[in-house]
Formats: C-alpha cells, sequence, structure tokens
C-alpha cells in the first residue's frame, strides 16, 4: 500500500502494515499505480512534476510541465498527462515529452482502447492510437455546468454534473456511441460515483445534507441511505463503506451491517478483504472481516 502525505511518501505491507519504505517529497502529492509503476503527481502551482517510481521506490524518471496535474493515465507505452487546458503525452520509460496538445482531457476514465474525458458538462470519448488521443465522439449538456470524475459501467459512462452555484446536480448516463440515456436530477451536489455489480452509488458532497444513494443502470432508483461523510463511498464483497463515523451496507439493500463509531475516515480504500481508512486524526486503519 502506498501512502502520501504533505512531506513523505510511504509503502507498508498490505498485510501487517509495516514500513517497507519511505522517501522525503516537497508538498502535497497524489499517487496513481499503472502496472508495476507508481506515478507521483506533485501539486506545486509554479512547476507541477510528474515523478515515476519503481514498486520499490526508485525514481525512474522526473518531469516537469507546464500547467497543475489534473489526471495521468498510461497506455501502450505511453503516459497521458492532463493540464487546465492542454494534455501531454510522456514516453512511458523515460518521462520525455514527445507530444503536447490544446485540448482538455480532465476527469479520465479509461476502457480498452478508449479514453473518456469531462468537463464542463461536456463528455469526450477518445480513441488511443499510440501517442496520439483522436476524437470520436462529444456531448454536451444543455445548459453551463461542471464534471466530476466519470465512470464506466458495462456499456455506458456515467457522468457526474453540477452547477457552481447551485446546491443541486445530476447524473447522466451515455451509451458507448454518446447517445444520452438517463439523467437523474439530484437536489444536493454529488461528489463521486462508485461503480457496483448492482448499478451506481452516488455519494453526496461532505457540505451537502443529501443521502448516498443506489441507482440501477436503467437510472431507477434502488435505495438511499442517510450516511454523511468526507470519504466518498466504495463498494467491495458486495459491501458498500461510506460515512463518518464509518458504517457498512448491503449492496443490494442499502440494509446497514455494522457502524464504527471509533473510525471516521477522510479516504477509503479496499482489496481483497481488507479495507482501508484514512482518519480525520492521521491514522491509517486496516479492517478484515
Amino acid at each position: 500500500m502506498y501512502l502520501a502525505t504533505r512531506h513523505r511518501l510511504w509503502a507498508l505491507d498490505a498485510n501487517d502494515g509495516e514500513l517497507r519504505w519511505e522517501h522525503h517529497i516537497d508538498g502535497s502529492a497524489g499517487l496513481k499505480y499503472i502496472d508495476g509503476r507508481l506515478y507521483q503527481l506533485n501539486w506545486d502551482l509554479q512547476a507541477p512534476e510528474l515523478v515515476a517510481r519503481s514498486p520499490d521506490g526508485d525514481e525512474q524518471w522526473r518531469t516537469t510541465v507546464s500547467q497543475q496535474i489534473r489526471g495521468v493515465h498510461e497506455q501502450n507505452g505511453y503516459v497521458f498527462v492532463a493540464g487546465r487546458n492542454r494534455y501531454w503525452v510522456l514516453h512511458a520509460d523515460t518521462g520525455q515529452i514527445v507530444r503536447g496538445r490544446d485540448d482538455w482531457v480532465r476527469n479520465m476514465a479509461s476502457a480498452g482502447d478508449s479514453l473518456y474525458a469531462a468537463s464542463s458538462g461536456i463528455l469526450v470519448r477518445y480513441d488511443v492510437d499510440g501517442r496520439t488521443l483522436e476524437e470520436r465522439w462529444r456531448a454536451q449538456s444543455e445548459y453551463p455546468t461542471e464534471s466530476g470524475q466519470p465512470v464506466i459501467m458495462e456499456d455506458q459512462i456515467c457522468d457526474l454534473q453540477y452547477q457552481p452555484s447551485a446546491d443541486d446536480g445530476d447524473v447522466v448516463l451515455y451509451s458507448s456511441a454518446g447517445e444520452k440515456r438517463h439523467r437523474i436530477d439530484l437536489d444536493y451536489r454529488p461528489y463521486r460515483l462508485t461503480v457496483t455489480e448492482n448499478g451506481l452509488i452516488v455519494s453526496p458532497s461532505a457540505t451537502s445534507d443529501g443521502p448516498l444513494l443506489a441507482i440501477r443502470s436503467d437510472g431507477s432508483q434502488r435505495w438511499t441511505a442517510d450516511v454523511s461523510g468526507h470519504a466518498s463511498a466504495i463498494a467491495a464483497n458486495e459491501t458498500v463503506y461510506a460515512g463518518y463515523p464509518l458504517v457498512a451496507l448491503d449492496v443490494e439493500s442499502g440494509e446497514r451491517l455494522w457502524k464504527q463509531d471509533s473510525i471516521r475516515p477522510v479516504q477509503l480504500a479496499a482489496t481483497d478483504s481488507t479495507l482501508y481508512a484514512v482518519t480525520g486524526d492521521s491514522r491509517l486503519v486496516a479492517l478484515r472481516e
């Protein structure tokens, strides 16, 4: 397990939490692990960097770009790095910039040779051909809006949208051909989408009073749960984990299975049979059945 704090990058044994290695880092960073390579996204506004590391923490390369990094995707030997209104293509083994284009590819999601990007109410599907992104189709909302992180569910792409000046939002479901299938109106601002085998889970923003919402692939509601907190919901082993304090819900019915009052997570992750929670008091807690 990899964890970034404000000044440290940690690798911990997923079974017992033992420290494997650590590195000093200069400021806040995001992490993404792709096919044996750990990407460290340094969020310095003056000199944003992407650092590639081996699983052992050894630095392989470091590349500076001119805009704050909004997303990273690796495919077929190339790394696509999204900025505010530009993207760069880097060679995955060297970090050399081989291509740059003025285009919006924020909030990325991928499936096969397709890359989806959502921004300002626009969802674009790109075909990835080597180091080139070829636009295949573009869908746009009827009114000005902002977009969150899209997710891919079976043959649908789900786009989270909201009004910056309003308290409501919606979830729009598109076909793989870009046709709008369903739109779910929400009377609160959504924060993130989570895919389960049974459909979607919509997490409300921490400042809203909205419920956790489970919807089917046809846009109909399955259940709601009054769960609030700073960590967006995740799903694993037919269970949804969310809340502050932490609760576990049955993914099909929404029935509350258990509650941990002592664990107040700000971030959640799960792998195999283990649930990991970063808490508001700077602890990392691992729970197993």
